[in-house]
């Protein structure tokens, strides 16, 4: 994120940490994890209230990608700053990792867990947990 406020100074007007459900960082944290990068520019994700839902996948595909283990459709939410922030470019950044939820951390995961609602990482995590994390830990292909 640094490399990136210096890359693009004054343009990077926003930064959103992607903690989906976690608590919010602590200024200590922003510094440590920012670095030189202004501290104004970090934005709290509030995932109770600052959600839209852009649409649903249907119970029938996320009951097909499961593997039958579930049935309920999922609600593509992400942080309303995606959507209503008039942003020409937005970066997703961090480490790709394996992850127990989504086989491997970073990309979509920032974006539709890390900046979603309540129900879409809810309903996510359950069908980590029922599909099997020893499954997906260290895949990109999962549910």
């Amino acid at each position: 994120t640094e490399i990136s406020w210096e890359y693009y100074d004054d343009r990077l007007t926003d930064i959103l940490p992607a903690l989906g459900t976690h608590t919010p960082m602590t200024d200590d944290q922003i510094s440590h994890m920012f670095g030189k990068t202004p501290a104004n520019l970090i934005r709290i994700h509030d995932w109770r209230n600052d959600v839209v839902t852009l649409g649903r996948v249907s119970a029938e595909i996320v009951e097909e990608v499961s593997e039958y283990k579930v049935h309920f459709d999922w609600p593509v939410q992400v942080n309303r700053l995606l959507v209503e922030g008039n942003f020409d470019l937005i970066l997703s950044i961090g480490q790709v990792v394996p992850h127990e939820v989504v086989g491997m951390a970073n990309y979509n995961k920032n974006v539709f867990v890390g900046t979603g609602g309540f129900e879409a990482i809810n309903k996510s995590h359950y069908v980590g947990a029922v599909y099997g994390m020893e499954r997906m830990m260290g895949r990109a292909d999962t549910p």
